[in-house]
């Protein structure tokens, strides 16, 4: 297939010339494999990698910034239409603290993460228990939301407050939990629950 280590990309926000973002990345990646990008229209990228191997490399070893703005990645689709296709998930590495390690297994994460994103890789220290302070965990979140700084765990009659760190993750407002902007210049009037402290890190 000739697209099957392929990836589409498109930069969360206001992007640079297409030159200047094509320069950034190959510089960003050089060390990683022979990758080729192309400009297609409404903004995206065409990413085609040499292996597979450097295609999950670009893939789970995000989130990739561009001048500070966000790439979003998404796996290569047939008869995708970049004028009228909207891509605002990326994946991210994702800190839980504060979990009981009863719930690390790949099934309890999944249930209980469903509010963050879309599990999809389980970091190899956390599978094997050999680092316990925290989960790491890689989501396919949709940036255009606003992100979860925590979640409450029904533990029989307790209840866990699970802390939420986004690693590697540009211009996070913590105020309204939106990607693009800094509390400083956050313009949401929305109130902050009382079930979430402040977000740790």
């Amino acid at each position: 297939m000739r697209f099957q280590n392929a990836l589409y990309g498109k930069l969360f926000g206001k992007s640079p010339p297409f030159e200047i973002v094509k320069a950034s990345l190959l510089g960003l990646w050089s060390t990683i494999g022979t990758i080729y990008i192309s400009d297609m229209p409404n903004g995206y990228l065409l990413i085609r990698c040499e292996t597979e191997d450097v295609k999950d490399h670009l893939l789970f070893g995000g989130p990739w910034t561009v001048h500070g703005i966000t790439l979003q990645l998404a796996p290569w689709q047939p008869c995708f239409e970049p004028a009228f296709t909207r891509l605002t998930k990326a994946m991210v590495w994702v800190q839980l603290h504060n979990l009981p390690v009863d719930f690390w297994d790949g099934d309890s994460l999944e249930t209980h993460t469903e509010s963050i994103g879309r599990l999809i890789k389980i970091d190899e220290c956390t599978a094997s228990l050999s680092r316990t302070r925290f989960v790491r965990a890689c989501f396919e979140i949709d940036l255009a939301c606003p992100l979860k700084r925590g979640f409450w765990l029904e533990d029989g009659d307790r209840r866990i407050f699970v802390m939420v760190l986004y690693e590697r993750i540009p211009t996070f407002c913590y105020s309204c939990g939106v990607v693009g902007h800094g509390a400083s210049s956050c313009t949401s009037r929305r109130g902050h629950s009382s079930e979430q402290p402040p977000v740790v890190g």
